[in-house]
């Protein structure tokens, strides 16, 4: 058999087996680049088999060689798209098929009405598949690291576009062709065997990654990235069976008024608070410290070889910190407890509870001052959303005051009265701004949405003791007299005085100032809209009581 013959059976061979793995690692993976892959070196195994019996039967040697030539075209194209998807490139897929379509009807116009002599085709088909296999190298070597395997690849399919190994069968004869198609049949192979590599390399390495992610989230908490509960139990028992770790104190802390904020700014500046708490508690403890997420608002930090004195050092700059934090979306604050395990003090379990004692006995002190605050900057927030401003709540205050002194009321429940006026929407805060902002009249889904703010505001109200006696104030005031309002229907006395003096001195400073969706009425036409509802929406004695101070 001759040298030529051997090299193309050898080649077939090789060929048919990186073909067979191919195809395997396609079943396996099904990757889009795994895809073009297989199938080009499918189109291979004919690219070699026709030419070599084009080598054989010359009698059909133009048809052979024009076969051989659009699958070795074919075969290019989809090794190259392969190789383009595999390094997250976009390949040129409408210019391959414009191509594919071109050569196919040149190839057919060749056959049954020939223009071109067959060596004119054939080295036409050369030059592109020597294009294409450039376009391929230049586009490794420019993604690739000098020396890897990927550099190495881009060499090889600049080496092989040269094309030799095709343009021995057509020129060589010999010796020199065996030699050609020797050396020029490697380098396809290589770069085949050498995909293969990456291929595997890559998967193991995805494997090796999404194995340490599994590891990572079975201790860590997806949302703030500290520890789980899971770590802490681990990690504590450790702790506890070292004595060169003593002592061991244990931080604890409770983020206030997270369900506050998760109440009327949604949950998802909810898990913003947590996210800032988390990163502070990391940023601002030792590196040997470990930050854990107990529970929905709870962290602990561990502190190995910390005496109790180290650990109060630690939560003094926590504080500063939280002190010093912008108020985005609320000030941040934290219920904070600490307790140590030394070598002669109590089991662990011990230390954790007197640490949680702690943290609650410290919350009990400051936990509504700090809710206090939150509700104050809920309110600021509320001016920044709706159109209530600073004003307008201050003359709703000094109206209700000349109302209550107008009544005779006690100088405490007037105070009350304005309190509750200052904060009687604030449950505002949780209706979307698309809706409170809205020019138009509100459709009936957002009308039932925006009447969910009185309970809302009430409940805000019940979460801080300072405002818990003005809750129901919040509730009532937009009850009607007729019973006409919601949210629960009430009519006449059975609404509270505060909130029946609320709702007429909101109405009353609405309607004479502009807002951005109506003109402001002057101050005639406005009491007679008052008079106009007296008696349905608004308590009639009141109204007459209004007018006398206005």
């Amino acid at each position: 058999m001759p040298g030529n013959d051997i090299i193309v059976f050898a080649t077939l061979g090789a060929v048919l087996v990186i073909f067979v793995f191919y195809l395997f690692f396609f079943f396996l993976d099904r990757s889009p680049y795994i895809a073009w892959w297989t199938v080009g070196w499918l189109l291979y195994l004919p690219v070699n088999f026709l030419s070599y019996l084009a080598d054989h039967f010359h009698d059909h040697r133009v048809i052979l060689l024009l076969c051989s030539g659009l699958f070795f075209l074919v075969n290019s194209m989809c090794n190259f798209i392969g190789t383009k998807l595999f390094v997250g490139q976009k390949p040129p897929l409408r210019l391959f098929y414009s191509l594919f379509a071109i050569t196919a009807l040149l190839f057919a116009e060749q056959i049954y009405r020939p223009s071109f002599s067959i060596h004119t085709i054939i080295l036409g088909i050369l030059v592109l598949v020597g294009i294409i296999r450039v376009w391929a190298g230049i586009s490794l070597l420019k993604i690739s690291q000098r020396g890897s395997l990927l550099y190495c690849l881009g060499w090889a399919y600049l080496l092989c576009s040269s094309n030799l190994g095709a343009l021995s069968f057509l020129y060589l004869n010999g010796i020199s062709r065996v030699i050609a198609l020797f050396f020029f049949e490697c380098i396809p192979l290589f770069i085949a065997v050498g995909f293969l590599m990456l291929y595997v390399k890559q998967t193991h390495e995805n494997i090796t990654q999404d194995k340490q992610q599994i590891k990572y989230f079975n201790i860590h908490d997806k949302l703030t990235g500290t520890f789980n509960r899971d770590y802490f139990e681990d990690v504590i028992k450790q702790l506890e069976n070292n004595p060169e770790k003593f002592p061991i104190s244990l931080i604890f802390c409770d983020i206030n008024g997270l369900k506050l904020v998760n109440d009327t700014l949604g949950h998802k500046k909810g898990d913003q608070v947590l996210k800032k708490i988390a990163a502070l508690l990391i940023d601002n403890s030792r590196k040997s410290d470990i930050v854990v997420r107990w529970g929905g608002d709870e962290f602990i930090v561990i502190l190995p070889c910390a005496s109790k004195h180290q650990a109060y050092e630690i939560t003094s700059r926590f504080r500063e910190v939280l002190n010093s934090s912008p108020s985005e979306p609320v000030p941040l604050s934290m219920a904070i407890g600490v307790a140590t395990l030394s070598e002669d003090s109590n089991r662990m379990d011990d230390v954790f509870r007197k640490a949680e004692e702690n943290m609650y006995a410290n919350k009990l002190k400051e936990g509504n001052n700090n809710k206090l605050a939150i509700i104050n900057a809920l309110g600021q927030l509320l001016f920044n959303k709706d159109y209530e401003t600073k004003e307008h709540v201050d003359r709703l205050e000094d109206l209700v005051r000349k109302m209550g002194t107008r009544l005779k009321l006690s100088e405490s429940s007037i105070n009350l009265y304005c309190l509750a006026a200052k904060l009687h929407d604030i449950g505002k805060i949780t209706i979307p701004e698309r809706i409170l902002k809205k020019q138009g009249p509100l459709d009936s889904g957002e009308w039932e949405y925006m009447k969910k703010h009185a309970e809302a505001g009430y409940r805000l109200a019940l979460s801080a003791n300072e405002f818990a006696s003005i809750a129901e104030t919040i509730l009532y005031h937009h009850e009607h007299w007729d019973g006409s309002g919601y949210p629960q229907g009430l009519s006449g006395e059975d609404i509270l005085l505060s909130s029946r003096i609320i709702a007429i001195v909101d109405a009353y400073d609405v309607m004479i100032h502009d807002r951005p969706y109506k003109k402001a009425m002057n101050k005639a036409d406005a009491v007679k809209e008052l008079y106009r509802c007296s008696g349905t929406q608004f308590d009639p004695n009141l109204v007459d009581a209004f007018v006398q101070i206005i």
